[in-house]
């Protein structure tokens, strides 16, 4: 994650179930990177909550508290302007000045 600090703190009572809201925090990782990091969290048994279905190649998984993350082959703004050309039932862009 290169200068990025992160941190997720593990609450004393886990949280077994994933929140329902598709909300996530997502993280670039380059493509070279992708399938050792697969293999890395399929070793740690990290919980997978999603498969990816997107635009891109993406690892949905969990936390131990059950915060929702994703780490994706790309940057954001890709992911962006796949959606803006392919967008999902009411999905709005919004546009700051």
């Amino acid at each position: 994650m290169g200068d990025l600090w992160f941190c997720l703190s593990l609450d004393e009572k886990r949280h077994a179930e994933p929140n329902p809201c598709y909300s996530h925090i997502a993280f670039s990782i380059h493509e070279n990177d992708f399938d050792s990091m697969r293999s890395c969290l399929e070793k740690a048994a990290i919980v997978f909550w999603k498969d990816n279905k997107s635009q891109g190649d993406s690892l949905y998984i969990l936390d131990p508290d059950g915060h929702k993350l994703e780490i994706h082959v790309g940057h954001w703004e890709a992911r962006m302007n796949h959606f803006k050309q392919h967008p999902k039932k009411g999905m709005v862009f919004y546009t700051y000045i």
